[in-house]
């Protein structure tokens, strides 16, 4: 499944994967597949992501994304 091969080279770069809005039909075929449950980082909704990604960031020792948002260049 190519979604499995783009989730495993993207953790490679280094970059934190939130799977969002997956079928029950995607779901089921990933469980059914040799993947490591505790490497696939999913949530129902993007709200769900974004919260999930914020939770993450935060327990890295990283800024909180208002700081980051706030030192963000101007255009």
């Amino acid at each position: 499944m190519q979604l499995l091969t783009t989730i495993q080279s993207t953790q490679l770069l280094g970059a934190l994967v939130i799977l969002t809005g997956i079928s029950p039909e995607v779901a089921c075929t990933m469980v059914s597949m040799p993947v490591y449950a505790e490497e696939l980082n999913c949530a129902a909704d993007l709200r769900g992501g974004i919260e999930l990604g914020r939770q993450s960031f935060r327990g890295r020792g990283g800024f909180p994304p208002k700081r980051l948002a706030a030192a963000a260049p101007k255009r």
